[in-house]
Parts: structure tokens; sequence; C-alpha cells
């Protein structure tokens, strides 16, 4: 990595009414030249993962007795913030402009563990439910199996005992559900990068797989 001279200044130099905004700049371009580590702070994973988990065991708890409580849920992510180097506040004052111009041509953002859920969810759990009684025979026979994007593969006709429209279209109608699901949480999240939509489905496929393991092969 490149070294940076940092050139020592009097905090005088600058305005008084722009300390604190500088003392947070700083902090941040610090964070960013000296950590070398790129990180995708635009995909809230652990969040996607306590809701799909949330989501799955709750679509499941009335059809599954055995199931227990799901009560290992894991507080939200802390954001990260310039509390915690308070204690360096004053050494930050000493970075020079010049650090500060340069550094901001480093792309700087925060990663959220936060995760919004769509208004929907309930009302397309409620259609959901009632079809995993009906799917659950085809599973076991090896007609239909879970796939790594979150959908229902339905790869053997000849196990559905003569039943094979029938079938097919109770995986139809799954998979337009999780569809409409994956598409919720994507829209009032924003996820719009293709790597973000699919990782969605992915984390979801992950949590069906928990209470069905029906994977494909």
């Amino acid at each position: 990595m490149t070294k940076i001279k940092l050139k020592v200044v009097k905090m005088s130099a600058f305005p008084s009414g722009k300390k604190f905004f500088i003392n947070l700049l700083c902090l941040l371009q610090i964070a960013a030249l000296t950590s070398c580590i790129t990180v995708n702070v635009n995909f809230p994973e652990s969040a996607v993962q306590r809701a799909a988990d949330d989501f799955v065991h709750d679509l499941y708890k009335e059809t599954d007795p055995m199931q227990p409580p799901n009560n290992d849920k894991k507080p939200a992510d802390d954001m990260k913030t310039t509390n915690k180097k308070k204690n360096k506040t004053s050494s930050l004052f000493k970075i020079s402009t010049s650090l500060l111009w340069a550094s901001l041509s480093v792309p700087m953002v925060f990663a959220a563990g936060e995760l919004v859920e769509p208004p929907n969810k309930e009302a397309i759990m409620s259609t959901m439910r009632p079809r995993i009684a009906q799917l659950d025979p085809w599973k076991k026979s090896g007609a239909v199996c879970q796939s790594r994007d979150g959908k229902l593969d339905f790869v053997d006709p000849s196990k559905t005992q003569g039943k094979a429209s029938e079938v097919k279209a109770l995986v139809d109608a799954e998979n337009a559900d999780r569809e409409r699901l994956f598409q919720a949480y994507e829209q009032v999240n924003n996820f719009k990068a293709d790597k973000s939509k699919s990782r969605v489905r992915e984390i979801f496929s992950e949590s069906f797989l928990k209470h069905s393991p029906y994977p494909c092969k």
C-alpha cells in the first residue's frame, strides 16, 4: 500500500464550526486507507438470514408440532459509529487538509445491519402454508426438490403416481408465491444488484432446507 505522509497543522487554522465535521472525515478516511479490506456493505447478510429463518419457521410452525420455538434470535448488528474512538479525537484534529481532500476519491459506504420487512409478507405466507402438506409427499417421493435459487424443481414426473399435472400446478403456484416474497424483500430494501438478488434466494433456500430437507442433486 502507498505510504501517505501526514502534515501536522494547528487546529486554529480551521473555523471552529467545522471541527466536528473535519474530525469525522478524518476518522472515516483513516479507516479506509489503513484497512485495505473490501467489504460487501450493500447487502445485510446476517439480517436477511434472520428474516429468512424467521419466515420459514413461522411458515412451518403450525404444520410441524415437533418444531421447537425459535428463541435464538440475535440482536441486529450494531452500525459502525465514531463514538468508539472518542479518546482519539484530539489526534484527529491534527490531520492535514491535504489528506482530507485527497481521500475524497476513496469511496466510503456504511455497512447497515437493518432490513425492512415487506408489508405483504404475512399475506404471502398465508397462501403458502396450506400447500406444505400437499407438497411434502412429492418431495419425499423424489418428484420435487429444493433448488439453490429458493424455488422448487419438478424433477421426476414418473414419481407422481400419474398426478404429474397436479404436482406441476402445485410447484408453479409455490414458486410464484416465493418469487413474490423475494421481490417484496428486494423492492422494499432497494436490492438492485443481481448478486444481492441471487443471495436473497440462496439464503431463503437454505432456510427452507432446514425444515424440508429435500435438496436437488
